[in-house]
């Protein structure tokens, strides 16, 4: 529902990304009584997108707005070690801004890609931290897929974010950030209440013998 508010009031393309993976999600959730073939699926659905992605950068069938030039700029940078300090980039990036064709005067206060982001203003701990966070996100949204409870419709939204923040500066904004906590929050709430078939499979049998 909030992503479909997003895009019916065409504030972000945000809403893109829930309604393209939910087909996806449909499919890996019918097929989790055979997980290895979900998990191929699953995998060559992430290849092909990643690939798919970088095509489209490398020949260039799309700036992202201008965004492109940006990234380029935001990775020749000097402190890639360290960093240039957490909210840093609308200060710091115009010390490393060069070559970037511009229609108007623009203050860069963010990346438009939160990874990216990150790494510009914590190195590569920065980056490795939200690589793991995106890990952790496609896992819980794997294990909700999977375990077949209810709140596997929340796995679009919430991977859908995760990709629209490699094109966004949506983790800044705190609406989204407490709507993605929410998500995760009732997905790992769900899942701890998931029973524990395996115990009650030997209670029944146990008590079978015992009869």
């Amino acid at each position: 529902g909030f992503h479909a508010v997003l895009l019916a009031i065409r504030t972000s393309e945000a809403g893109f990304w829930p309604i393209l993976l939910i087909p996806g999600v449909l499919l890996l959730h019918a097929l989790r009584g055979k997980p290895r073939l979900a998990l191929a699926l699953g995998l060559l659905a992430l290849v092909s997108l990643v690939s798919l992605s970088l095509l489209a950068v490398h020949f260039r069938f799309t700036d992202l707005h201008g965004r492109l030039d940006l990234w380029l700029n935001a990775v020749d940078q000097s402190h890639w070690l360290i960093g240039n300090g957490l909210g840093s980039f609308g200060e710091r990036f115009q010390a490393v801004l060069k070559d970037l064709p511009l229609q108007w005067p623009v203050h860069w206060v963010y990346a438009e890609n939160e990874y990216l982001q990150l790494f510009f203003e914590a190195g590569i701990p920065g980056l490795a931290a939200a690589l793991l966070a995106a890990g952790y996100v496609l896992h819980l949204g794997w294990r909700a897929l999977m375990a077949g409870r209810g709140t596997y419709i929340l796995v679009p939204a919430l991977w859908g974010e995760s990709l629209h923040a490699a094109t966004d500066f949506s983790f800044h904004l705190w609406p989204v950030v407490f709507a993605a906590l929410l998500l995760m929050i009732l997905m790992e709430a769900s899942l701890d209440r998931e029973p524990n078939h395996e115990g009650l499979h030997h209670t029944h049998h146990g008590g079978a013998r015992h009869a």
